[in-house]
């Protein structure tokens, strides 16, 4: 089970990185949503690994999240860079009271783009899944990655 659930969460942020870079070259205000979703799906699948939940309560906080890591997880450092999209979970996703949409600078996210771009390939690398459209194979490797001794 626990090779189906680190597969999935790859695979779905595979599904929402392809969606960012999509909604980024449109212009679309929701690009940020689907970057920090492909973050989150990332961190949750090395949580997993690690058997580390995550409560309700720390749900959408990759900043909280991501440090409950052991720091011998080099996904850790991985992740790090991007703890700053924890902003990008409902900023952007609905209207100000005022009624306007709030854009966030494509320069900022595109930053946590590369990022979380190399943290999914290390991932799949690590666990070794396969994120084509269609596959359900489960994670070849469900062991939490460590720093080479």
């Amino acid at each position: 089970m626990l090779a189906d659930t680190v597969a999935s969460y790859l695979r779905r942020a595979a599904e929402w990185l392809a969606d960012y870079w999509d909604a980024a070259a449109k212009g679309r205000g929701t690009a940020p949503n689907h970057l920090f979703y492909a973050g989150e799906a990332i961190m949750l699948a090395v949580l997993a690994s690690e058997g580390i939940h995550v409560g309700r309560g720390e749900q959408h906080q990759l900043d909280v999240a991501i440090r409950k890591l052991p720091d011998e997880n080099p996904m850790k450092a991985a992740m790090l860079p991007y703890e700053g999209l924890t902003r990008f979970a409902t900023t952007f996703r609905y209207p100000t009271p005022q009624g306007r949409l709030k854009r966030a600078e494509a320069e900022e996210v595109a930053g946590y783009a590369d990022a979380v771009d190399k943290a999914h390939q290390l991932a799949v690398a690590h666990y070794r899944v396969d994120v084509s459209s269609g596959s359900n194979a489960p994670a070849a490797n469900v062991q939490p990655p460590r720093h080479p001794p």
